[in-house]
């Protein structure tokens, strides 16, 4: 009996006949579909509610989809996306200078102490002169009436303009009447 023993198979000079030849695959496998996206001559696009986008924006968005060929989901898309950054940007500086106007306040009653009350009373009374509401109000709507320099000036300017009061030397201290300041006391005494 013979040993079954492996024959080796002879190298085959021709390079390509060691290519193993690999059945057709199926003609649906082969094609591959490509979809062409429906670019549409005018886009309809629609700002979110309470955008602070300007309506401007839609012709930009539009350029811009359009240059590069955008379906209509993919600009409406691109649009919101635009709008939900200036919101989170907006939103974060609002947020930066609501801070800012919260330390402007806390300086300017670090800065007078215990005479605050005092010290607003004389700016105050600076604004009541000579600010008009609208002014006065938009000072309170931004923040600025916390400004320290703002306040310092309006503080000093309310000193200034207090009514004035006549101080005649050697005088006493105290209300006198009219008589006793222009002829140095009532008639007859």
């Amino acid at each position: 009996m013979s040993d079954p023993v492996a024959t080796p198979v002879p190298a085959s000079p021709d390079p390509k006949s060691a290519v193993v030849a690999t059945p057709p695959a199926k003609e649906a496998e082969q094609t591959t579909i490509l979809s062409v996206p429906v670019v549409p001559e005018k886009y309809n696009l629609v700002l979110p509610k309470d955008s602070p986008l300007r309506p401007d924006a839609l012709d930009k968005v539009s350029s811009f989809a359009k240059e590069r060929k955008l379906t209509q989901e993919q600009a409406q898309a691109l649009l919101e996306g635009e709008n939900a950054a200036v919101v989170d940007t907006l939103a974060g500086q609002q947020a930066e200078y609501k801070k800012q106007v919260e330390a402007w306040a806390g300086e300017v009653k670090a800065k007078y102490g215990d005479k605050f009350e005092d010290e607003m009373k004389h700016a105050n009374r600076f604004l009541d002169k000579y600010a008009s509401a609208k002014l006065r109000q938009t000072l309170t709507d931004t923040g600025l009436g916390n400004n320290p320099d703002l306040v310092e000036m309006c503080v000093k300017a309310g000193r200034a303009s207090k009514e004035d009061s006549l101080v005649v030397p050697g005088a006493a201290v105290g209300e006198r009447s009219a008589e006793e300041v222009l002829y140095g006391g009532p008639k007859g005494k």
